[in-house]
Formats: C-alpha cells, structure tokens, sequence
C-alpha cells in the first residue's frame, strides 16, 4: 500500500487529466477489487464522464456524472440557441451566455454558420469546431434529468445535467452510442428553457414545458 503523500501526488496528477473525460471501455484484470460481474460492470462503466478525481484515506476516488440520457442522431437540421452554456475551457472563458447567446445553424449534423454578439466567442467557437474533418458535426443529442439542478452555474459537468436539451459536436462516443465515425474533439452547448415532445404511431406527447418536466417529479411545483 502507498504511502499517502504519494496517494496525494498521484491524485494531483490524475484530476487535471482525467476530470471531464469519458471512459470509452474498461478491463478488470484484478476481480479482488470488483464487486459484481466484470463484463456486466465494464459495460455500465463505458460512456460515463468522469466528474472528479478525489483521495480518500489512501484510496484514489473517481466520481462518475450522472443525470442525462444521451445518443448520437441519426439527422439534425435547425437552429439551436445556447443562452445556457458552452462547453471545454470555453465554459470557465466565456460563462453563462444569457445576455450574449451563441446561434448556431445546423444543416444534415453539420454547422453552417454561427452567430454571437460577443465576436471572440463566435470565432473561438467556429474554431474549436473546426478542428478536424468531424469537429463540427453533430456527434450528442441528450436531455438532461438533474431536477435538483435548478441553474446553471458555469461548469459543465453540472450544466449539462439541467433539465432541457444539450448537443455536442465532435465525437459521438461511438463505444457507448455505436456511431462509427470519430473526431479529436467533443464540446456541449446547452440550452435553456425547452418545450419538449416525444412521439410514436400512437401520437405525440409534451413532456416538457419551459424547462419543467410534465412527467413524475418533473412536474411537482
């Protein structure tokens, strides 16, 4: 067992390189260390983000985010305004976007054009998603279910739990979506405020309104 400075040491080095990051698989090669079935565990561990890096005692601690159901699309055409939140180190750059939204058009999972009266944002976007073949495309429609998240506060991993819809441009995640295409980059932009409807043969339902759930606790007041 390591002592705990090197506990510590360690722990310092991992936060800023794992913090934010989603794990793409998983292997047990120890089963000493694993509570359950290892390949049913591996499976559960494969697209979840990694919220913090923490030491307990002489044991390093990785918190996994939970609170939204996500996959990549199959087609996306339209305009999404993000007056919530950016993702990446845009999020601690440029804050919450309330006052000056970013709009993004979006043509078959592509970005066509973005706008924003805060230029350097426009340009620091446009960039970010344009940084290999796939950056500006489409890879994350998801909803997030956090109804404890009440606001968004300007850190992402929090952000993209609150109830409404966020995308993602750049890589789908394909280990856990099975979209087979990938990209270097990955960054969230979260909305605020949605009117949401589901539907099927049967018809359609709204399960959203103005950001609140119309389905179980989502709808108490």
């Amino acid at each position: 067992m390591p002592e705990l400075p090197e506990v510590e040491t360690i722990t310092r080095a991992l936060a800023p390189r794992l913090t934010g990051r989603r794990i793409l698989s998983a292997e047990f090669r120890c089963l000493r260390v694993l509570r359950g079935d290892p390949d049913e565990t591996a499976s559960r561990l494969a697209g979840k983000k990694i919220a913090a890096v923490h030491r307990r005692g002489k044991f390093i601690v990785m918190e996994l985010a939970g609170g939204e159901c996500f996959t990549a699309p199959g087609e996306v055409t339209g305009v999404f305004v993000v007056d919530g939140v950016v993702g990446d180190y845009l999020c601690a750059r440029f804050g919450i976007l309330a006052a000056t939204p970013l709009t993004i058009h979006i043509e078959h999972n592509r970005i066509t054009s973005v706008t924003c009266e805060n230029k350097e944002l426009e340009r620091v976007f446009w960039e970010y998603t344009h940084t290999d073949e796939n950056s500006d495309r489409v890879g994350e429609f998801a909803i997030g279910t956090n109804i404890g998240v009440s606001q968004v506060i300007g850190n992402i991993l929090q952000d993209e739990k609150f109830p409404g819809i966020h995308i993602a441009f750049g890589d789908p995640y394909g280990a856990h979506t099975g979209a087979p295409w990938r990209s270097t980059t990955h960054i969230d932009v979260v909305g605020l405020g949605f009117n949401i409807w589901v539907g099927n043969a049967e018809g359609e339902e709204q399960i959203m309104r103005e950001g609140r759930f119309l389905i179980g606790e989502g709808a108490a007041t």
